[in-house]
């Protein structure tokens, strides 16, 4: 278990097998988290003065945000590199037009490249995505504007740390498909027959759930967006006046434009389902798509969006969770099963 401590400019100071604990929460929808302590004395000065952490185990690369000492341990937190682009907005109103994949490609130049550059920010290959889309922008964060907008389509954004340039590469990523049909892969089932469910944890909740959007434009143009699939409708109403046909190419393309909103106010208003499952899955990362059955309920295909690593001991635990990020069970389940691991 080695870490490799960086500088601001990602040059190794220091390489760390001492660490007595580690956590890494790593996501899918939002930047990781990772937190470990060690026993004071058995860092070399020069970690003191870094800026970045990579865990060459995962493949992580964080940046670091807090660190303390209180005489007899040392305890360093913060974030995956993804954090970073939080230091960057959208400058302006942005419309978007295209191919997807370019359009987030081009915020991501005009914003963190060029005369804004993020030092050692590159842009990755191109990861197919081509569906066309019209996106819209007003001095948005960038790293909440990418995810708002990958969401509805459940992808994300990745920076991964080269460190032979060293440059962060930054890629789209649609996650992993590990159903049993997937014919690349192999599976991944989480069941009790299996015996890789050590614990499992429920919620559901339609308190906020809406399925159906009237997005309005600035003209008055109203689009409706329908998600319901023929089921119980439940509306909600999107008033989009940033949105103009003045900025719009064509009359589809301001269409467009406005049922793209729907789609991400309608994310926001998703059922809350929460499962948790403990349990080991060395080789399930965030974003893979898996199967679930569970007695009693229907099968199900479920993205990961989150796989919590811990070290302790030379030991290593995985424990993977599915559900919103931002859902209070799910912060629960994340903090109990990081313990899980680290007193079994």
């Amino acid at each position: 278990m080695e870490l490799y401590f960086l500088d601001e400019n990602f040059n190794n100071a220091a390489i760390v097998d001492s660490v007595t604990e580690i956590t890494w929460d790593r996501r899918f929808y939002e930047p990781s988290e990772f937190k470990m302590t060690a026993i004071y004395g058995t860092f070399p000065s020069a970690v003191f003065k870094c800026s970045y952490v990579y865990f060459h185990d995962i493949d992580e690369c964080g940046r670091i945000e807090n660190l303390s000492c209180d005489g007899e341990s040392v305890t360093i937190s913060g974030r995956g590199l993804e954090s970073i682009l939080e230091d960057r907005v959208i400058e302006g109103d942005k419309f978007y037009v295209g191919a997807f994949e370019t359009a987030l490609r081009r915020a991501v130049t005009e914003n963190a490249l060029g005369e804004r550059a993020i030092p050692h920010l590159v842009l990755g290959d191109s990861s197919g995505f081509d569906d066309l889309y019209y996106l819209t922008a007003s001095w948005d964060n960038l790293s909440a504007w990418l995810y708002s907008t990958l969401r509805p389509l459940e992808r994300t954004y990745k920076l991964t740390l080269d460190p032979s340039m060293p440059q962060i590469v930054f890629k789209l990523y649609g996650g992993r498909d590990r159903t049993v049909l997937n014919g690349n892969l192999p599976p991944v089932i989480f069941s009790e027959d299996f015996g890789n469910i050590r614990e499992i944890r429920f919620s559901h909740s339609d308190e906020n759930f809406k399925n159906t959007a009237y997005v309005r434009g600035s003209d008055g143009t109203v689009v409706n967006v329908d998600r319901s699939g023929g089921g119980e409708v439940r509306e909600m109403f999107v008033s989009a006046g940033d949105i103009t046909p003045h900025y719009c190419e064509t009359r589809s393309a301001y269409l467009m434009a406005l049922r793209q909103r729907g789609e991400e106010k309608l994310a926001d208003r998703e059922q809350c389902r929460m499962f948790s499952l403990a349990g080991e899955a060395e080789d399930v990362i965030p974003g893979d798509l898996c199967e679930v059955r569970i007695e009693g309920r229907e099968p199900e295909k479920l993205r990961v969006t989150g796989v919590i690593c811990t070290y302790r001991n030379g030991l290593r635990f995985t424990s993977p969770y599915f559900g919103k990020e931002d859902d209070p069970l799910t912060v629960q389940i994340r903090r109990e099963l990081a313990k899980m691991a680290l007193y079994r």
